[in-house]
């Protein structure tokens, strides 16, 4: 699985970004492109410490299984149909190219700590090491870039 710590994965995920355009229409969801953004950058944020995201899981997201088919799984993630948490979703964009430079920022700040660093306490998920949550955050920016066409 792709990983957010491998510097050509990362770079091949900026450049898919910077074909995204603002109005880009969905193929699936209730997002826009810049709610999209945004909601990408809060992750990071939230894994970067800045963003506080409340605890939610509970048994079934947190089994091996259900980390196995979010994480690991070659087969693409259901459209739409995963509950966001609220911190995540609370849309608020600003100025577009500020908004995409700021997630190709954060993105890197992230990645700098290295997949020894990258370890987490997902809010759904539970205990993450580095390389679930490396493959993680690419699986989601790949599912959200899809999601507008990039």
């Amino acid at each position: 699985m792709p990983s957010m710590f491998h510097a050509p994965n990362r770079a091949a995920i900026a450049a898919r970004i910077d074909r995204l355009v603002v109005d880009a229409p969905r193929r699936w969801g209730k997002m826009t492109a810049p709610q999209m953004v945004w909601h990408l950058d809060a992750q990071l944020r939230s894994l970067l410490g800045e963003l506080e995201v409340a605890p939610r899981g509970n048994a079934i997201t947190r089994s091996a299984l259900m980390k196995w088919f979010i994480i690991d799984s070659p087969l693409p993630w259901p459209r739409g149909k995963a509950p966001t948490a609220p911190e995540l979703a609370r849309h608020a964009p600003g100025e577009w190219s500020q908004d995409v430079a700021k997630l190709k920022q954060d993105l890197e700040r992230w990645a700098s700590r290295g997949l020894a660093g990258g370890a987490c306490v997902h809010p759904a998920f539970g205990p993450l090491d580095g390389r679930q949550t490396g493959c993680l955050i690419w699986r989601h920016f790949d599912h959200h870039l899809r999601q507008f066409g990039a």
